[in-house]
């Protein structure tokens, strides 16, 4: 699976986000990296078309999507930095949530996850942060979604978890997945990430596999 998306663009009052083009592939965890304000959270939004962005074209191995189509919608899946789960959900009503949308949603998978990642059966806000960012986590994995989108998704989990949580996920992206893997810790990213996507003040500086940066030279690539 090949995918490219072109014509990536959004301007605000101080800031624009101008990029021709990405181009992605399946089997991979892909590295966004970039200062605050470089334009990763916008670039995101763009792709789960939260933000809207006029003439960006969406091609996978051929074929176009518009951004704001169900069809695209459902390929893909995004979990944010915050939480977005109504605080009386449990992880039940998550699964009744997502298996209506998700043609590919493994229930199975999501309570693996669940006892995998350590997740009490609590409501949404009885749960530690790590807690709620680890239901997130299984939510995109029992997704099943060609593309799924992870912004800074180990934050407040702890080592230990970190370790299965990266594991699972190197498996997850053999299932001919793409992961796009938004975080400020340069080291994981290059330790965890078959690509990188670079960002600095609005633009792409990088879009290349992960083969011959180290993480000093990444830092003064975004600086």
């Amino acid at each position: 699976m090949e995918i490219k998306i072109e014509n990536i663009y959004k301007e605000y009052k101080n800031f624009k986000l101008d990029i021709p083009v990405l181009q992605m592939a399946n089997n991979s965890i892909i590295g966004l990296v970039g200062k605050n304000g470089a334009g990763k959270t916008t670039l995101l939004k763009i792709l789960y078309s939260l933000v809207y962005s006029k003439n960006m074209k969406i091609t996978i191995d051929d074929k176009t999507y518009k951004s704001d189509s169900r069809e695209w919608k459902s390929k893909i899946f995004f979990s944010p930095e915050t939480n977005i789960f109504p605080e009386a959900f449990k992880a039940k009503d998550i699964e009744n949530y997502y298996k209506h949308f998700y043609s590919e949603w493994n229930s199975s998978d999501f309570y693996s996850c669940l006892d995998l990642f350590h997740i009490p059966d609590k409501k949404v806000k009885e749960l530690s942060l790590g807690n709620k960012k680890k239901l997130s986590l299984s939510a995109a994995f029992a997704s099943n979604s060609e593309i799924t989108i992870l912004d800074e998704p180990l934050s407040n989990v702890d080592p230990v978890e970190r370790t299965e949580i990266k594991k699972y996920m190197k498996q997850y992206k053999d299932k001919n997945k793409c992961i796009i893997y938004s975080s400020h810790i340069l080291s994981e990213v290059i330790d965890l990430c078959d690509y990188l996507i670079a960002l600095k003040d609005g633009t792409c500086v990088l879009n290349c596999p992960n083969s011959y940066l180290t993480e000093n030279e990444l830092l003064e690539l975004i600086k």
